[in-house]
């Protein structure tokens, strides 16, 4: 998908159009160099080498200084009070606004639905993978991709991907990862919606589903067993609501044994308490809403994990369609720089909270894993910190 170059307001000729797409174009030249019957492709791929080597090289500074320009020209006497009110100031990044946006500290918030390209070689470099940038908002935003590389790094893993809510998140992840006529294994305590999305959408593509115990890696090996394989096991760890813990290094063993995918929610524990990608897991979930945005103001998901994988998830979100928002994405980031500080009082108040309710004469049974009265308690110590 190519996005249609921005016109200038300088003097200076802008590029002749063509029928045939860029990409297209170039590779054509490139097995037979020479032959283009298309006089204005031919010119088109013998100026592509030179345009290039000027975006890589002094594309920064000459961009600066055409937009200087440009902006100069959209001011100037002679522009109208329309072209000065659409185009002055924020089409044309002069040095100090480009620069500023460049060293601020804060990330900053873009709005931008679609994203343009200085010109047709810059367009094609995109498309091939050599001009790193952005197309159109549904694809990718500069302000959501530094919270996926912040979420990437926390959970220690190679990519991640952010979307509109965490269930967003959950049910694109199994579309894009399950195939027709597929096996799921998922685990008895689950979030209610997750489980819901697995029972009654995914059967109309034929998609089982197999539910054990989270402790019972018995039934596990049982469920791959008896369906001849299944394609992924997902599982909240810590479950919700009853904060049922997964025996992942188990669980993975058994998993890659049978060449089955792993999917782990860790949205309860934050990559501040546990990061499963370090025991194996193929790919970690979260609902943002809660502690990763932390405010009660956010509504965001994501995942993380193996790059492959991200990449399948990526592309059928931007089909799908759930995007986050930009300014959420920021308010994720924003959230996200004081993470560690809050989890660390959010352990503190919940182990003091757990201690004083189990010993309450009016409550009958309080689930927490710092409670020797939990199932999985042995596995607490070993996993989570």
């Amino acid at each position: 998908r190519a996005s249609t170059p921005r016109r200038t307001h300088s003097s200076a000729p802008t590029a002749t159009a063509t029928t045939t797409p860029p990409v297209a174009a170039s590779e054509e030249a490139g097995e037979n160099a020479g032959e283009a019957e298309d006089p204005t492709v031919a010119v088109h791929v013998r100026d592509f080498d030179g345009v290039r080597a000027k975006a890589e090289g002094a594309m920064m500074a000459e961009a600066v200084d055409e937009a200087a320009a440009g902006n100069a020209a959209a001011t100037e006497g002679g522009a109208s009070a329309a072209t000065r009110a659409v185009y002055a100031g924020d089409r044309f990044k002069g040095r100090k606004e480009r620069l500023a946006t460049l060293d601020a500290i804060a990330t900053p918030v873009v709005m931008s639905a679609t994203f343009t390209f200085k010109n047709t070689a810059q367009c094609v470099m995109y498309n091939s993978g050599e001009y790193p940038s952005f197309e159109y908002g549904r694809y990718g935003n500069p302000t959501t991709r530094a919270a996926e590389l912040k979420i990437a790094a926390l959970d220690r893993a190679e990519d991640a991907v952010v979307s509109a809510s965490g269930m967003n998140s959950v049910t694109t992840m199994m579309l894009a990862l399950v195939p027709a006529g597929g096996h799921i294994i998922t685990t008895t305590d689950c979030y209610r919606r997750t489980r819901q999305f697995v029972a009654t959408v995914l059967p109309k593509m034929g998609i089982r589903m197999s539910v054990i115990d989270p402790a019972d890696t018995a039934a596990l090996e049982a469920a791959i067993a008896s369906h001849n394989g299944a394609d992924l096991y997902f599982s909240e760890s810590p479950t919700n609501p009853l904060i049922r813990l997964v025996d992942v290094p188990a669980v993975v063993a058994i998993c890659r044994k049978h060449s089955v995918l792993t999917c782990i929610d860790t949205t309860f524990t934050t990559p501040i308490n546990y990061t499963p990608v370090t025991r194996g897991v193929d790919l970690v979930l979260h609902s943002g809403t809660k502690y990763l945005a932390g405010h009660n103001d956010v509504l965001c998901g994501a995942l993380a994990g193996r790059a492959d994988l991200i990449a399948k998830i990526r592309a059928l979100q931007g089909v799908l369609g759930g995007v986050v928002d930009p300014h959420a994405a920021y308010l994720l980031l924003r959230g996200l720089k004081t993470l560690h500080l809050r989890v660390a009082q959010h352990n503190a108040n919940a182990t003091a909270l757990a201690k004083f309710l189990s010993t309450h004469p009016k409550i009958a049974k309080v689930h927490h894993p710092s409670l020797h009265s939990h199932p999985d308690r042995a596995v607490a110590p070993a996993e989570y910190a």
